[in-house]
């Protein structure tokens, strides 16, 4: 059970970072960019580890119960950890200056 929560814990913290870098790319922030990247690939490296586990054993089992299980983990994981990131970062990081979205000066 630990393993399961551990993962989607990363995976809302990767899916989240991922959209901030995404996001981050359209603004003229380099350190809005750099920080998100770093904590997006970081993130991506932990989660595989454990998502890896799981698909090998999903594998080794031929488990259709732990396979279905795990779809809906990603899946549920990831997207809220994108949507809330989103909401995040239009409420209170992308507020002012240059991490503002399309805030780029001439």
């Amino acid at each position: 059970m630990t393993r399961w929560l551990v993962w989607s814990v990363m995976l809302i913290a990767t899916a989240g970072s991922g959209t901030l870098a995404s996001r981050a790319r359209n603004t003229p922030s380099y350190t809005y960019h750099t920080l998100a990247a770093l904590l997006s690939h970081g993130t991506f490296f932990i989660s595989n580890l454990i998502g890896i586990d799981i698909l090998v054993e999903v594998i080794q089992t031929r488990d259709a119960q732990l396979a279905l299980i795990g779809f809906f983990v990603y899946a549920g994981a990831s997207t809220l950890g994108s949507v809330l990131s989103h909401w995040i970062a239009m409420r209170f990081i992308e507020t002012t200056g240059d991490r503002h979205v399309g805030g780029y000066h001439q």
